[in-house]
């Protein structure tokens, strides 16, 4: 069976939260892992991984391990890793955007050039690009809000962009998008894990008032990405 000529390299650390949080790197990783699916065909999918086991993933996933100190080292290493493997495009992601859809996906691998998922505090989500601008990624300002700006500004033409997103890299990030964690953790892992997956009321403070739990009507994980 040939090869496809495109990867989606899922970018997966799991940072060690505890609290009331400590369960959220899961749900997270869950929805990206259901978005992901739908390049599948088209695409292998390659978790870069850290602190996940490998049995957490669907097994039509690959998991190679992060390695590097720093997050470029990380990611442009794991990305670097899965291009010379032979591959020609890759689509990266992250787990910390949970409204990427299945679409944004698809729309990345079957571009041609540059496609770029923004994030609303000046970072991306996604980005699909040849294997052969791997080189433009390096040396960006990471983990800044300056990093799309500046990636914009080196590509020689104009990127494909998607629907600007909302990342969760902060507790007050997951109090904003608390209710949208809340379906995604009934329709990716089930309402039984549900009540040890979300913060309780009070807990840390991070549900927020009139966000009630609902009295029935369990959901039956589906067969997924």
């Amino acid at each position: 069976m040939t090869r496809p000529a495109t990867a989606i390299v899922v970018f997966a650390r799991r940072d060690g939260r505890g609290g009331a949080l400590r369960r959220l790197p899961e749900v997270l990783a869950r929805a990206t892992a259901a978005a992901v699916e739908a390049g599948r065909g088209e695409a292998d999918v390659v978790v870069a991984s850290d602190g996940f086991p490998d049995r957490f993933w669907p097994s039509a996933f690959r998991v190679i391990p992060q390695r590097g100190d720093t997050f470029e080292a990380r990611f442009l290493g794991a990305l670097g890793d899965v291009a010379a493997q032979g591959y020609r495009r890759i689509v990266a992601v992250g787990i910390d955007t949970p409204g990427l859809t299945r679409a944004d996906v698809r729309r990345a691998v079957e571009g041609d050039g540059v496609v770029l998922g923004p994030s609303v505090d000046g970072g991306f989500y996604l980005a699909g690009l040849p294997t052969s601008e791997l080189g433009r990624l390096e040396g960006l300002p990471w983990c800044t809000a300056r990093v799309l700006t500046a990636l914009r500004a080196r590509l020689s033409a104009p990127p494909t962009l998607l629907v600007a997103r909302a990342d969760v890299d902060r507790p007050r990030d997951a109090l904003r998008l608390a209710a949208l964690l809340e379906r995604l953790a009934r329709r990716h892992l089930g309402r039984a894990l549900q009540d040890n997956l979300l913060p309780e009321a009070g807990a840390s403070g991070l549900r927020p008032p009139g966000l009630a739990r609902p009295a029935h009507r369990a959901h039956a994980p589906p067969a997924h990405a």
